[in-house]
């Protein structure tokens, strides 16, 4: 799992045909503070080289540039950590657990708490209901057990009688005879994690997008970050991501997964 506690972000100045720029390198460890700084410090050493050299330098790599919320201690288990994505979302990571992502393609309205019948056009209704068949049926001719939500764009599953390292080629096989969506396939291998994401997107709860990312470059970064979320949370208390579908097969009995 490609998820760090500790972050550092450093300004670069540097030039490209005659024009001055900034831009930000960020370190990151799991160990302490000066070990970031030490590793942003270390990127920017690489990246000033890259440039003198005129050779490419990739910024950005597969890390989550997250903010680690709270890590779930787990009996000899790798821990689960709920991050904050770049969107302000709380999103839940797991090294093992098997969660899959099933897009419908149609869109749906958020869930209001407490959870009511929402009214779907019928097309969406049966597409949904196809879609919730055919994992059922995928489920079961695996020999697998599972727990099925209903999102607002397709459905969620968590395996209950099996784990798998995410990212592994045979989760990557599992994910695919599921017929999970793709991109999360993808995504899954890349950050090796399995993740669901557990708050409403902003602009679908009628709330802006968040003014400034993770790692924030200044306290005054911060501190709009936090004005931000105070409205998000409150928007966001007012709805649900997920729906309970149904358990198929055994009820989970790692105590990682209940």
């Amino acid at each position: 799992m490609k998820v760090y506690r500790y972050w550092a972000t450093l300004p670069v100045t540097t030039s490209r045909e005659g024009k001055e720029f900034c831009v930000y390198v960020r370190g990151y460890s799991n160990e302490s503070e000066e070990a970031a700084l030490r590793h942003a410090e270390q990127r920017k050493e690489d990246f000033l080289n890259h440039v003198q050299t005129g050779e490419p330098y990739e910024l950005a790599n597969e890390t989550l540039r997250e903010e680690v919320l709270r890590e779930l201690d787990m009996p000899q288990a790798t821990p689960a950590v709920i991050t904050r994505n770049r969107y302000g979302c709380q999103v839940l990571n797991t090294t093992d657990v098997i969660m899959t992502d099933h897009d419908l393609g149609a869109s749906y309205e958020y869930f209001p708490i407490p959870f009511l019948p929402i009214v779907f056009s019928g097309t969406a209704t049966k597409d949904s209901q196809q879609l919730h068949e055919q994992i059922r049926s995928c489920v079961q001719k695996l020999g697998l057990s599972a727990r099925l939500y209903s999102t607002r764009k397709g459905i969620r599953c968590i395996i209950t009688n099996q784990t798998l390292p995410a990212g592994s080629s045979e989760c990557i096989r599992l994910l695919r005879k599921l017929k999970c969506d793709a991109q999360y396939t993808h995504m899954t291998r890349i950050q090796r994690c399995y993740r669901a994401r557990l708050t409403p997107k902003p602009l679908r709860i009628k709330c802006p997008y968040p003014p400034v990312k993770f790692p924030y470059p200044t306290p005054k970064a911060k501190e709009y970050f936090h004005e931000w979320l105070v409205n998000y949370e409150k928007q966001a208390a007012q709805f649900a991501t997920c729906q309970f579908l149904e358990q198929i097969g055994v009820p989970p009995k790692h105590d990682r997964i209940r």
